[in-house]
């Protein structure tokens, strides 16, 4: 059950094995889609983990792989955001990026609900200059 509900959480929030969708999403028209997916939309999937914790405490296979997940997915959002060089692109790499440290900090448990916290605030702030500050077409 635990891994079924990962495995939503992975497509909300764009982890492995389902991120290609995040950088196509945020190519939106304006830099407010951009916004509304990097702070609030992708964080829905971290939120249902957290929630979910008693669950994932019962299985520690369900927390390595939460874990292994979001080391993964960290490092391939830091590559592929380091690879592109339209800024609509490496902000949805980047966004991926710190999902994916979210992940890690949820499925280690314990005090690195703090981390995870703090990621979610540095997350949704990080991102906003970065959207509004990009031209209106």
């Amino acid at each position: 059950m635990t891994l079924l509900l990962l495995l939503g959480a992975c497509g909300k929030s764009g982890q492995f094995p389902l991120q290609s969708w995040l950088p196509d999403a945020m190519e939106g028209p304006t830099p407010v889609s951009a916004l509304i997916h990097a702070a609030t939309m992708v964080t829905a999937g971290v939120y249902l983990i957290a929630r979910s914790a008693p669950l994932f405490n019962l299985t520690p296979t369900g927390q390595t792989v939460v874990c292994a997940i979001g080391a993964f997915t960290l490092l391939l959002g830091c590559i592929a955001g380091c690879a592109k060089d339209d800024i609509k692109k490496v902000l949805a790499w980047s966004t991926v990026s710190q999902i994916g440290y979210m992940f890690l900090a949820v499925g280690l448990g314990g005090p690195a609900y703090a981390r995870w916290a703090s990621s979610t605030c540095c997350a949704t702030v990080s991102s906003r200059p970065a959207c509004s500050s990009a031209p209106v077409r």
